[in-house]
């Protein structure tokens, strides 16, 4: 049986409804672990920016609120309510997931079986429309680096060489 790519699995939206990232094949996705609090929450802005700028050239950025470092606490109707209505963010944010230790969600586990466990908040994974991982960036690169443009170069259908 082949390994599921990172696109192969199901996710919970915020609002709670179940959405299969299969639907993005051939597209390009960047998945980031986000927090709205801490040291990197200004580049939820940048990833808002990179969606308004790159979603018409096939790129579908996902944030996934994580608690693992800190900087997403409080419940769940509370995390809702800060992406949806006072950040208003316009990429998807999932449901809190938990993206390492000892059980990380399977699309963590996935996205991290090369370069090892998630060091921090925003950690981004640029996927390609096959559902490969082809790209991963720390959270010291800003989501409107140079370096993260280019990597979408190769996986977004309308901007490819």
């Amino acid at each position: 049986m082949a390994t599921p790519t990172k696109i192969d699995h199901e996710i919970r939206l915020l609002d709670g409804d179940t959405f299969g990232l299969g639907v993005y094949r051939g597209l390009g996705l960047l998945i980031v672990n986000i927090a709205s609090r801490g040291p990197h929450a200004r580049q939820l802005v940048e990833l808002d920016h990179l969606c308004s700028t790159y979603g018409n050239m096939g790129l579908m950025v996902l944030g996934v609120p994580s608690n693992d470092f800190g900087g997403e606490p409080g419940a769940d109707q509370g995390v809702r309510a800060r992406y949806e209505i006072d950040l208003r963010v316009s990429f998807m944010v999932t449901q809190r997931m938990k993206v390492r230790g000892e059980r990380p969600n399977r699309l963590f586990r996935a996205l991290c079986e090369e370069g090892g466990p998630v060091r921090s908040d925003f950690e981004k994974f640029v996927v390609d429309g096959d559902g490969y991982v082809s790209e991963r960036f720390g959270a010291d690169v800003s989501p409107m680096d140079d370096r993260i443009k280019a990597a979408l170069k190769f996986v977004l259908p309308t901007m490819g060489y």
